[in-house]
């Protein structure tokens, strides 16, 4: 998997354009509101929308279609500029050249072809191309994270960002895959629109197709369908999605998007065709396409949520869990009973820890099994053993040999799955437990005694209850108890009917008696329950379809809250460390699998969840250097102002025909619609608002004014002071490798080991005059070893240990497209640049102090804040290099930036740093940090020939260091 996923790609959210910066982005209903990792969630929806919409109204083009085709290019730009392969996805028309018969291939590619046009290309052949599909995102959350309220509030937004003419008008439309989670999305659209200003008409697609309602005002129409029902053809179940096709003018919202309709290969191609000209929102805990891992917006999966402390750890077990009778498995009698004792001893030692303190849920065991009604049935087999237990038919020694495997597997194993946190469990409270804890603590009584059965939810449900207890202890819920009485459990049982029907599921939450709940697949979406502590899972996880089972399975039993708090975000989430309060065994949820073989696939399962990219840190590996004297960098705010406003980038022409726009406008609509105070219309009439852009050419004269009121309102940036580095340079600490053998790992290992032994201490200035007079003789001249050339994965590697860098070592690839290796140098300008470095020191000494660092967009916060004459918004300028120079209490920091003028934007950037570094005669300021006079340089590495003379002071050659120097 790349590392180039869009969540990577995107710029700050407090970057964008106040218009684009959402004020209500917190409350969700009169009772509640987001959590931070929601509202984190929703600003980079925003910030992708922004990406990609601000391409499709900035090309200047009549034609939506050649709009559309230019933003899907633009955006698509994002990825491969971080080295995403450019035909990743292209479908190509046949599965290869020699053979041309695959009909799947041939069948896909022949639909996407009606309404994508393909392209012809010397390697691929005939193919749809990428960038048709780049319009979507994608949610990777987990199961319990509330993915439901963020759609609402997405659309919420959708409809705001529509109404400002920031995005196309288009229709919406949200797709579920059952119709348990259509009744679910209701209930929370009924919550919302009690509080909203605007209130969500949720209608269905069929009726409305049938009969169209008439439209309401301040509303937000939205559309719902099953995903599952939307085919080619049309029948009395299916929807032809033709029917409502719509020029793929749709904003269409995708839940559990993992699953397509069954018995479509493409069905996943229908929903892309239905949003070509809008956009697709994909939301589930479990991606497994690439397509949507590429264009995740938002990671917050399992690893993530719990890693987060926003649910349960996982305890998987390494004890197998099988009650059948097979030459594959060969258990004894005394084995499966000593299985099922150990989840029983377990519930029990979970239960008997909460004790009267109830800060936390109640206990419940969860069996899951894969076969109900069948000749093997799992259900009955697992029910056979419970029903034993109760009866007291406990085999000898099976009690104490379950106990003495479980204390050894915590000894042996106690790490949780996610996280470095370990279990830990007093193993003298296992010693102890006897069989009347577990018939107090699950069966609800003090005496063994027969199972008898209470009717809860006809054909659904069946509560067990002992006949010595006064209340029921577990609860079947399947598809059909009436089979599965009859069929398997014969007349052996009673069963007490009532006159009042009880549904003990629907009240799971509030029945602290039953400790017990088995089931089948039937019901493991759809509900919600902090209660879960263990779950068993009895032939479940072989087959595909059981792998995503599983996932969503645990998802279902990770949810917590531990102690009502006014702050609701900390109710769910467990408690900190030093909380004397905290119960580890109840912010656990440990897991029991049937075999090895369906151990192994949760495993890989949860692999995919901890990290898709199998990335291994090496971070710890590189050390931090220890500066002679404070390294400073620049801190930025905001300040509002009413004299000095950035000027607004437009074209001429454009200009003429906007302010000819505003004459016709009364002022009393400006300072009504709009909100303005005079000295802001004036400001809008006045020309030294505007400059000249000639690329900056606006049709949609509303929409501008919206665009120019946001500028006048933006706060101009200034440095606000001077502070010494503390964690704004980050990114050696995130180094990672992926795709690489152990062999080349730990010859990476041993490599910067080695490096990092080198002859730490700089020559000084004579030594080094010394050198170059052996060196100017003729004489050779063997200067100590700083570095090392690694080979790992066909790719020249250099391991540098240069003595003035803020970590040592410095790793840089001869391979610009290299992806084994993440947070080096790549980039071949960079690498130029720090060539000619290394030699420039190995030949000048220095009478100053100095270091540098290479710094990393993505991870570092060391910036320059710029205007974009472009955009018309701030962005942030992360030049590749930070040095700083100090002699006596003259203090020098010099950004410097290799790329040069392929960044066609240089003109923005260097006329905001001098705005933020250079005073009204263009003279350095000179900033203060303790007895420091502190200036600032900006150098540009490249070749500055075609750039305007007030710029090419800025330019130098790659091997030109004349600013390294102190007076």
């Amino acid at each position: 998997m790349t590392n180039s996923t869009l969540q990577n790609l995107l710029t700050p959210y407090d970057e964008l354009p106040p218009l684009w910066q959402y004020d209500n982005i917190k409350n969700f209903s009169a009772t509640k509101q987001l959590f931070t990792y929601q509202r984190q969630a929703l600003k980079n929806y925003l910030v992708a929308l922004y990406l990609y919409f601000s391409n499709y109204h900035n090309f200047n083009a009549t034609s939506e279609e050649r709009k559309i085709l230019y933003a899907k290019k633009e955006f698509f730009k994002l990825y491969e500029e971080n080295g995403l392969n450019t035909n990743i996805f292209a479908v190509k028309q046949f599965a290869s050249a020699k053979r041309r018969t695959n009909y799947e291939v041939d069948k896909r590619f022949k639909f996407l072809s009606k309404y994508f046009k393909p392209e012809e290309d010397e390697n691929l052949g005939l193919h749809i191309p990428t960038y048709h599909f780049i319009n979507r995102m994608a949610f990777w959350m987990a199961t319990g994270s509330g993915k439901s309220l963020i759609i609402i509030k997405a659309i919420e937004i959708l409809d705001y960002l529509q109404s400002v003419n920031l995005i196309p008008q288009r229709e919406i439309l949200v797709l579920f895959p059952r119709e348990d989670l259509v009744n679910q999305f209701k209930k929370l659209v009924d919550e919302y629109n009690k509080s909203a200003k605007k209130k969500i008409r949720f209608l269905n697609l069929k009726e409305y197709l049938d009969r169209p309602p008439l439209p309401e005002p301040n509303t937000i129409k939205v559309l719902y369908y099953r995903s599952d029902l939307i085919r080619t053809q049309q029948t009395e179940k299916f929807l032809n999605f033709e029917s409502f096709e719509n020029d793929g003018k749709w904003y269409l919202f995708l839940d559990e998007a993992h699953k397509g309709a069954k018995g479509e290969s493409f069905a996943q191609d229908i929903f892309t065709v239905l949003s070509r000209n809008g956009f697709l929102f994909n939301f589930s805990a479990t991606f497994t396409d690439e397509i949507d891992r590429v264009t995740t917006v938002f990671n917050f999966n399992l690893e993530k949520f719990i890693t987060g402390g926003y649910g349960k750890n996982i305890y998987l077990s390494q004890s197998t869990f099988n009650l059948k009778d097979q030459k594959e498995y060969d258990f004894s009698e005394v084995e499966k009973q000593e299985q099922v004792l150990k989840a029983l001893i377990l519930l029990t030692l979970i239960k008997e820890s909460r004790g009267d303190k109830n800060l936390y849920h109640v206990p419940l065991m969860i069996t899951l099994v894969n076969s109900v009604n069948t000749d093997d049935s799992d259900l009955l087999l697992f029910f056979r053993e419970i029903d034993k237990i109760a009866r007291g038919k406990i085999k000898p020694k099976a009690l104490e040999q379950a106990k003495a495997e479980l204390i050894e597997e915590f000894n042996n194993n106690p790490k949780y799955f996610f996280g470095d946190e370990h279990l830990s469990i007093d193993i003298n409270l296992i010693e102890k437990l006897a069989v009347e804890d577990i018939l107090k603590n699950v069966f609800n009584t003090t005496t063994f005694g027969k199972i008898e059965f209470l009717e809860g939810e006809k054909g659904k449900e069946l509560a067990l209850k002992l006949e010595s207890a006064d209340k029921p202890f577990g609860l079947i819920k399947i598809g059909d108890t009436k089979k599965f009485q009859k069929e398997k459990l014969g007349f052996e049982y009673n069963v007490i009917e009532s006159f009042e029907t009880k549904k003990y599921f629907e009240q799971i939450n509030n029945r602290p008696e039953i400790t017990l709940l088995l089931g089948s697949r039937s019901f493991y979406e759809g509900w919600d329950s902090n209660r879960p502590n263990v779950i068993n899972f009895i032939n479940i996880g072989k087959g595909a379809e059981a792998q995503k089972f599983v996932l969503q399975a645990i998802g279902r039993g990770i949810r917590i809250e531990p102690k009502k708090y006014n702050d609701p975000e900390k109710s769910r989430t467990r408690l900190s460390p030093n909380n004397t309060d905290k119960n580890q065994l109840l912010e656990t949820l440990f897991v029991f699998a049937t075999d090895k073989k369906s151990v192994g696939i949760i495993l890989k399962e949860l692999e995919q969840q901890k990290n898709p990219e199998e990335e291994i840190p090496i971070g710890d590996l590189f050390d931090k250097n220890k500066a002679d004297f404070d390294l400073l960098i620049p801190v930025f705010k905001g300040q509002e102002t009413e004299d000095k406003v950035t000027p607004f980038y437009i074209n001429t022409e454009t200009k003429e025909r906007f302010l000819n726009y505003l004459r016709n406008i009364s002022p009393n609509v400006l300072l009504v619609k709009y909100g303005l105070t005079k000295k802001q219309i004036a400001k809008l009439f006045s020309d030294d608002l505007y400059a000249i852009n000639p690329d900056n050419v606006y049709s949609n004269f509303e929409l501008l004014l919206e665009k120019v009121l946001s500028h006048i309102k933006t706060k101009v940036k200034i440095v606000d002071y001077v502070k010494a580095l503390t964690d704004e340079i980050v990114h050696f600490k995130h180094i990672k490798v992926s795709n690489l053998s152990e062999h080349e790992i730990s010859k990476l290992r041993d490599s910067i080991h080695e490096v990092k032994k080198y002859k730490s201490k700089p020559l000084s200035t004579e030594e080094q005059k010394a050198l170059l007079i052996l060196r100017d003789s003729g004489a050779r001249v063997e200067l100590p070893q700083q570095a090392k050339t690694l080979y790992l994965s066909n790719t020249k590697l250099r391991i540098v240990k240069i003595i003035q860098h803020y970590y040592i070592p410095l790793i840089y690839s001869f391979n610009e497209k290299q992806e084994y290796i993440k947070h080096i140098i790549t980039t071949e300008s960079e690498l130029k640049f720090i060539e000619a470095l290394e030699k420039y020191i190995k030949d000048r000494g220095f009478d100053f102090n100095w270091m540098f660092s290479k710094i990393d967009e993505h991870l570092d916060k060391v910036y320059i804040p710029y205007y974009s004459h472009a955009t018309n918004i701030y962005k942030r300028f992360y030049p590749d290099f930070i040095f700083w120079l100090q002699k006596g209490d003259n203090y020098k920091i010099i950004f410097v930036d290799p790329k040069g003028t392929s960044h066609t934007d240089y003109e923005s950037k260097v006329d905001s740093f001098e705005g933020l570094f250079l005073d009204n005669e263009g003279k350095p300021k000179v900033f203060k940090y303790k007895n420091f006079k502190i200036t600032f340089e900006l150098r540009l590495i490249g070749d500055g020939e075609k750039v305007g003379e007030k710029y090419k002071k800025y330019w130098s050659r790659v091997r030109d260091f004349d600013f390294f120097q102190m007076q």
